[in-house]
């Protein structure tokens, strides 16, 4: 049986900004300390030995579940110097949409908020495809609160922050309203619209 573990957070790791910026995001996440990662990811009572961290980002989360123990494959457009993750972590420069892995390859699926910046349903397929059977797929996106949230406080940057996070929502509604199946910009997901998508992919929701 595949199962689906959701939750939320605030920041994304699987597009490319601009290098400055990303330089600065990547700071921001390794200074919290692996530990910090580590502990998180023991409160997920991980169960298996192959971890696919699908939209790795700067590495933090792989480096954590490789210090856990795990056999650990990290996956992005972006790939981090093996250098700062280690020799143990299997890097693979790859699009979340399109992974160039085994069917039923990996234990543990980890998404850290890479599905608002791909095609959600092509993403969560390619999930289910390479989990084994009673696998576990840990699926991290944004919801509506977050972008509302950030339009909000983006009014301290000008109208421009402001319009595109608000821009998020109004192409998220038209996209679901009209049934669209391609994207072509940053989406968010609800938890009734998440789960619908799971299940449409054959993954059991354990909790949202």
């Amino acid at each position: 049986r595949l199962a689906l573990v959701g939750t939320r957070a605030t920041l994304a790791t699987s597009s490319v900004p601009h290098p400055s910026a990303w330089a600065a995001y990547e700071r921001s996440m390794w200074a919290r300390g692996l530990d910090y990662y580590r502990l998180r990811l023991r409160g997920l009572n991980l169960s298996g030995e192959h971890l696919l961290d699908l939209g790795c980002g700067p590495g933090q989360w792989a480096a954590a579940a490789a210090a856990e123990g795990l056999g650990v494959t990290a996956c992005d457009r972006k790939i981090v110097p093996a250098t700062t993750l280690g020799a143990a972590i299997h890097l693979v420069s790859a699009e979340a949409t399109q992974l160039p892995f085994k069917d039923r390859s990996y234990d543990i699926v980890l998404c850290n908020l890479v599905l608002p910046y791909v095609s959600v349903e092509a993403c969560v397929g390619e999930a289910r495809r390479v989990l084994r059977v009673g696998g576990t797929f840990f699926g991290i996106c944004h919801g509506p609160g977050y972008y509302l949230m950030q339009a909000l406080h983006g009014l301290r940057q000008g109208p421009k922050a402001t319009a595109r996070r608000l821009g998020v929502v109004a192409y998220t509604l038209a996209h679901h309203a009209l049934g669209l199946r391609r994207y072509y910009f940053e989406t968010f997901q609800s938890p009734n619209q998440f789960a619908g998508l799971l299940r449409q992919a054959g993954l059991h929701v354990l909790w949202m």
